[in-house]
């Protein structure tokens, strides 16, 4: 069934645009998916975590299917005139659909290949290393080092619904890297000196690569504790690589 707001004071509304701060969205634990495909991903992926989904009447009328869909689905839909919309929306020319959704992070599965991102700080960065792991099979993502908010806007429309089937988890302080090696993998943390270079590398059977941040690379903590650090061999002048090209290639090394 869909509802139809016409106040911009609706609690609704007024929640809505309150999960822009990242403190609301700890606070109320959702955050918002806007754009057509990766709300229809979202609610294709995780259909449970969905709290509702806003859509205005230029949505409506240029998309009758995906309308049709929505009042079908039982999923709560609302239906705002184009100026509300526009007024909770992060983007310069809204599509007319987000979703409302919980969070959905802090478990991991522990597969045989594990990503860390330590203080990854660009949202776009880190919504293509997410996207990019979902190809490389990299199920597990542990996310450290005051890393960018994945359920800020940015990040989520990068991730392009590959934030819906990864596992996340959050870790305050480093001593999960201890008890990944009790568990049996082999930390392989980036580092440009001391290292091993990446051809010569062969993957241990629990491995787990650590991209550290875009800056100041891997923190110090983890490259003390970690098994092996590697680097990438470059051609030129080129000293560093951007933090998703260098997750990229690290991990199409350890791909299975």
């Amino acid at each position: 069934m869909i509802l139809e707001i016409t106040s911009k004071d609706n609690k609704i509304i007024k929640s809505v645009r309150s999960l822009s701060k990242k403190s609301n969205r700890e606070k109320m634990g959702c955050f918002i998916v806007e754009g057509k495909r990766i709300v229809e991903e979202a609610i294709r992926d995780i259909p449970e975590k969905i709290g509702y989904v806003i859509i205005s009447h230029s949505f409506k009328d240029k998309n009758t299917d995906t309308y049709n869909s929505l009042n079908r689905s039982g999923l709560n839909v609302y239906l705002v005139p184009d100026y509300i919309f526009d007024s909770i929306s992060d983007t310069e020319t809204p599509q007319g659909i987000l979703a409302v959704s919980d969070f959905c992070d802090n478990r991991i599965n522990k597969g045989e290949r594990l990503l860390i991102l330590d203080g990854i700080s660009e949202p776009g960065n880190m919504g293509t290393i997410i996207r990019t792991a979902e190809a490389m099979g990299f199920n597990d993502i542990i996310l450290c080092g005051n890393a960018v908010d994945i359920y800020s806007p940015k990040v989520v429309r990068s991730t392009m619904g590959s934030l819906f089937r990864l596992n996340f988890k959050t870790e305050n302080n480093y001593d999960f890297i201890n008890q990944l090696k009790s568990d049996g993998y082999k930390i392989y943390a980036t580092a440009l000196t001391s290292s091993l270079s990446l051809e010569e590398v062969e993957p241990w059977d629990k491995s787990a690569i650590v991209i550290g941040n875009e800056a100041h690379g891997v923190s110090e903590d983890i490259l003390s504790s970690s098994d092996i650090n590697i680097r990438i061999d470059m051609e030129g002048q080129i000293e560093s690589l951007n933090a998703a090209v260098a997750a990229a290639i690290t991990m199409y090394k350890f791909k299975k």
